[in-house]
């Protein structure tokens, strides 16, 4: 007897979500979504629906992993006696973003005949509603004709994948009995096989986007440090490099930004490299040397040409090659020319670039180097200006010290010798460069100056930034107890997708770019290991030197929808907390994990849409007392929100822009930074992208990973594009960041330096201009009184544009009290500052709190009342706070009681919604 043909398994497809019943189950049950806990609940209900064991691992790596995965996309059907149903609104990717996917639907059998997979199925179908989505896709077996049944009932219909697929639906209506479905859908199953739904581009497929964020604590062995691990990392193995072989480069050394071929060689040893051998001539980095090397295009730049010798059949790889065919004996030799058809345009950067040279002799085995990289040098061109640099705000009773450095067009430090001239406060210095570099002790000065520079081998003459003392008559009392550190919060080394070894990226901002502070942080692309990590944490501690230079230890949480954040510790020894780590996975368990620590996060290039391979920020998942601050501008341009033009991203959703998240309630500050690859903090001439990026700056007490950790907490920070601009911002005379009382006056005064004229300085009340002036010259003080509504809360920000072009946009104060939903609180430094606003997507709310119709909270969790029923509600600090301890001097101090207040659930278009309150979330 033969068995019926039951694959592949039949689709149906439900070609709108127009006109959908209401949310209506029997009496005693209620909907509602994924909680903790409820993965042996998920569990439980499927291995008894599909009589096959289904486990919470099963759960954790299939569900809780998936991309996918948001508690508001499961949902249950739950009574008095526990968990009786479940369904879940996936989706996927390569399906587009119109189409859900109704996932996993199963009931107990204890609760047969109430129709519950009708109304947890039914759920789902809100959801996509909620999500946007036009219409829903499923997949289910021929024998079961239960569930069916409920699919037909919600409005799905049969959607041929496969030839056979038609008799088999005859065959099932036939067993319901259900002619009147046979004859209605008799035009489908007689009609063409569509087959599978379309796959849509990688661009929005995240399923195949994994690479980007994987933990591997128990790893299979990575094989070595090709194909984007590290070599010190890569596995080891016993064998004598000196029989592999060796390599070499045609050029030793070539000018920056050249166009000039050049020949990779390498030399056969007396190991035999046999059929199936490849060598790969490997480098870190994005475009780390010049133009991507190619094999498509002769005519094109960089091509690839591969010559070996004869008997022996070699294949090209890109920079590298396979035997084929014979065996590379020694002396035998195999070149690759690079450009010499098209040409070779070397990179804009200068400094040292080498090839590691690696061999895969044997299938699953660790891959072996030669000894030494294949090395050339990048030499900058001639000089083209001075930097000299200032400390912002230096001390009015000691001398400061003046960085002078010589750099060409693409600021490569150049190699200069010789003295320069330096004028300061109506003085001059003679500076003495050594290698490009060179220092001079100027006395304080008696009011805001700037040095000019000068040396005889570069034409012109050089303008410092300029350094405002704290004795400045007109700095405002609050300001004069800070001063004005300058750093770049987002940085990458070789230990992610970058160029450059983490010592080359700590020099780099610490003696070429006079930066204050940094974070070299390391990305989730690729593998991390324990060891990586302890190798991150021991440079960050290295270079750590309290006074003169801070270092803050850091990660970028990566993912696919959400978006990237920097994550920045204030301890040096804090773990990493990996984003396909279902502890982490999502904004809310991160956020819930560094609660633990001393943390703040930065969200990355928040103005690209989401589901990107590199998205924007999904705010309604933001939570502001951890999530402190935005970046407004990176190498991939900005996401201000203010001018369209202004260093525009690739593709941009305005509803992610800053502004229109500040307009909208939530409360971050403002930095900038430069995300670079190049090893260079602050921005380079050569990124993945075509921008620079910027600077943060920061009003601190002193140069030490505390104080500069609270200004960032308490968001005393603004952005900068790279001129280091002086801005001081204060309303009712609380600095940037502040949050103050309602207020029926705002008194606002915006002071500025620049190092340039200024060209204008824009104060805006709600993201909207209030004031302009258009100095034309390097200072300016503005001083405004406005009239807010003191039964709104407002918010003022300042911008100031130099003429030319480059910027700084400082962090908003808030005038008025927050109306906030949740009991998460944690008040800001010295008691002024308190939890910040995180403002809520409908959908979002549908977390594992939720409760649909009528069922009854959880008894730790309050469902929200009508106006006329808020309360008000404060929760104290967390002991010890950021200072370390209960004992140490606390940086977070006070309590600062929060006004709640709720809202209808009309609010949320869900009459028949009963929401208990998320925690952590706030709300204007």
């Amino acid at each position: 007897m033969s068995t019926p043909n039951h694959s592949p398994q039949l689709h149906m497809l439900r070609p709108n979500l127009d006109d959908l019943p209401e949310l209506a189950p029997p009496e005693g049950y209620w909907i509602r979504t994924y909680r903790s806990g409820d993965a042996a609940n998920w569990a439980l209900v499927l291995s008894e629906s599909f009589e096959q064991e289904f486990s919470v691992d099963y759960f954790e790596r299939q569900m809780k992993h998936d991309n996918a995965f948001r508690p508001e996309r499961m949902f249950f059907a739950e009574c008095a006696g526990g968990v009786a149903a479940t369904a879940s609104a996936w989706y996927q990717p390569r399906w587009g973003k119109e189409t859900g996917y109704v996932h996993f639907v199963g009931t107990r059998p204890s609760h047969a005949g109430r129709r519950l997979g009708y109304w947890v199925s039914l759920a789902t179908l809100h959801q996509f509603v909620r999500e946007g989505r036009t219409c829903a896709q499923l997949q289910t077996d021929d024998f079961r004709l239960a569930a069916i049944k409920t699919y037909l009932r919600l409005g799905f219909r049969p959607r041929l994948v496969h030839e056979n697929q038609r008799e088999r639906w005859r065959a099932i209506f036939g067993k319901l009995g259900d002619l009147d479905s046979l004859e209605r859908f008799a035009a489908i199953l007689s009609g063409p096989v569509g087959g599978p739904l379309p796959e849509f581009p990688d661009e929005y497929d995240l399923s195949k986007l994994s690479i980007r964020r994987l933990w591997h604590p128990a790893r299979t062995p990575k094989r070595g440090p090709g194909g984007g691990t590290i070599d010190a990392l890569g596995d080891e193995s016993l064998y004598k490099p000196s029989r592999l072989g060796t390599a070499g480069i045609s050029l030793a050394e070539v000018k920056a930004a050249a166009d000039e071929p050049f020949t990779l060689w390498f030399c056969g040893g007396p190991q035999a490299l046999e059929a199936g051998t490849t060598v790969r001539f490997c480098v870190r980095g994005q475009r780390p040397f010049g133009d991507p090397p190619q094999l498509q295009s002769p005519g094109k730049p960089a091509f690839v040409e591969l010559e070996g010798p004869a008997g022996v059949a070699l294949e090209p790889l890109v920079l590298g090659f396979q035997v084929k065919d014979g065996a590379l004996r020694e002396g035998d030799v195999v070149q690759l020319h690079v450009g010499r058809q098209g040409g070779f345009r070397w990179t804009e950067l200068a400094g040292r670039r080498e090839f590691k040279v690696i061999l895969d002799l044997y299938p699953d085995e660790p891959q072996v180097r030669l000894p030494e990289p294949v090395v050339t040098r990048i030499l900058p061109l001639e000089p083209e200006r001075l930097d000299v640099l200032l400390p912002g705000t230096p001390r009015a009773d000691a001398a400061l010290t003046a960085h002078v450095s010589a750099r060409d067009r693409f600021d490569n430090r150049v190699p200069l010798t010789g003295a320069a001239a330096v004028d300061f406060d109506g003085q001059n210095h003679a500076v003495e460069l050594i290698d490009g570099f060179g220092r001079v002790s100027l006395p304080a000065p008696r009011a805001v100056a700037r040095a000019r520079a000068a040396h005889p081998d570069v034409p012109g003459e050089f303008l410092s930034n300029p350094c405002v003392p704290s004795t400045n008559p007109i700095r405002s009392p609050q300001s004069a107890v800070h001063n004005l550190y300058v750093g770049d919060l987002h940085c990458h080394d070789f230990l992610s997708e970058a160029e450059g070894y983490p010592d080359q990226v700590y020099t780099w901002a610490r003696d070429d770019k006079r930066l204050d502070f940094v974070s070299v942080s390391v990305q989730s692309h690729g593998h991390h290991e324990n060891d990586k990590w302890t190798l991150v944490k021991h440079l960050n501690e290295r270079f750590l030197d309290e006074g003169r230079f801070v270092t803050f230890l850091g990660f970028e949480w990566q993912h696919s929808h959400y978006g990237d954040k920097v994550v920045h510790y204030l301890g040096g020894d804090q773990p990493y907390l990996p984003v396909d780590d279902g502890r982490y996975s999502t904004p809310a368990k991160l956020y819930e994990a560094l609660r633990g620590s001393d943390a703040l996060v930065i969200s990355h290039h928040p103005g690209y849409p989401l589901d990107l391979h590199v998205p924007g920020t999904d705010w309604s998942a933001v939570e502001t007392d951890i999530d402190r601050l935005a970046e407004l501008w990176s190498m991939h341009g900005s996401s201000e929100g203010y001018d369209p033009a202004d260093r525009p991203l690739r593709s941009v959703d305005p509803q992610n822009s800053v502004l229109n998240v500040l307009k909208s309630g939530v409360r971050v500050g403002l930095v900038a930074g430069s995300d670079t690859h190049s090893a260079r903090p602050g921005g380079s001439a050569r990124e993945p992208l075509k921008y620079w990026g910027g600077l943060a700056a920061v009003w601190a007490e002193s140069l030490t990973r505390r104080s500069l950790f609270e200004a960032l907490w308490a968001r005393r920070t603004y952005a900068l594009t790279g001129a280091r601009i002086v801005l001081e911002f204060s309303v009712n005379g609380s600095p940037m960041g502040a949050e103050i009382p309602p207020a029926s006056e705002a008194e606002i005064v915006v002071e500025a330096h620049a190092p340039r004229d200024l060209a204008k300085v824009e104060i805006l009340r709600n993201g909207e201009v209030l004031h302009t002036t258009s100095p034309g010259k390097p200072e300016c003080r503005v001083e405004l009184l406005d009239r807010p509504d003191a039964s709104a809360t407002t918010f003022y920000h300042c911008r100031i544009t130099q003429d030319d072009g480059h910027l700084a946009v400082c962090s908003p104060v808030w005038v008025g009290q927050r109306v906030c939903v949740g009991d998460h609180h944690r008040p800001g430094p010295g008691g002024g500052g308190g939890a910040s606003v995180s403002l809520r997507k409908p959908s979002r709310f549908l977390s594992s709190t939720s409760n649909w119709s009528g069922g009854p909270s959880n008894s730790s969790r309050e469902t929200l009342p009508s106006p006329s029923r808020s309360r008000r509600r404060t929760k104290p600090p967390r002991p010890g706070g950021p200072s370390g301890g209960p004992n140490a001097a606390p940086l977070f101090a006070g309590c600062v009681a929060t006004l709640c207040g709720y809202f209808e659930r009309s609010l949320f278009g869900a009459s028949d919604l009963s929401l208990a309150v998320p925690p952590r979330t706030q709300r204007t």
